[in-house]
């Protein structure tokens, strides 16, 4: 879009830990994605590990929470969808080639 973010990260469930999760989100900042976070793990859900360790969410930071069932991952597949075809070339229905 703006040509600062190369691609983005789907995270489902959940890190081990408040402080792995912090590591493993920035380690995907210093990257320039975007990280979309869904679904839980054992009650556990990465988003709100990200919180407990202090680290701000949202848009503007590139952590986006799309909820705490699996299938609000589909709002991931389809923001990569949307890109694709809007700045990637990609045309709707093509399949084969993406």
């Amino acid at each position: 879009m703006d040509g600062t973010a190369p691609g983005f990260a789907a995270i489902v469930g959940a890190a081990p830990s408040p402080e792995i999760a912090k590591k493993i989100a920035i380690e995907l900042q210093e990257k320039n994605l975007y990280i979309f976070m869904c679904a839980d793990n054992e009650g556990k859900r990465f988003s709100e590990q990200l919180v407990e360790a202090g680290v701000q969410i949202g848009w503007p930071t590139r952590l986006v929470s799309f909820g705490p069932d699996i299938t609000q991952a589909v709002f991931a597949m389809g923001f990569a969808c949307r890109v694709a075809m809007a700045f990637g070339g990609i045309k709707p229905g093509d399949f084969e080639r993406s």
